[in-house]
């Protein structure tokens, strides 16, 4: 198994075959990436949002 994956001709032929899977779905990959990048910013407003209100409380305590 070792062997294998340290043989020039697969690891060459494991690249050729991901950069080709990668081209032909390239598409969907960037909209699924957008797709977490949008949540991921929604995710971050909504927790400083929900955070300001508290601290102002905590600062006049």
């Amino acid at each position: 198994m070792k062997y294998l994956f340290r043989h020039p001709l697969l690891v060459f032929g494991l690249g050729i075959a991901a950069g080709y899977l990668v081209h032909k779905y390239r598409r969907e990959i960037l909209a699924a990436t957008s797709g977490f990048t949008e949540k991921g910013r929604e995710f971050v407003l909504g927790s400083q949002q929900h955070d300001v209100p508290g601290s102002c409380e905590e600062c006049k305590d």
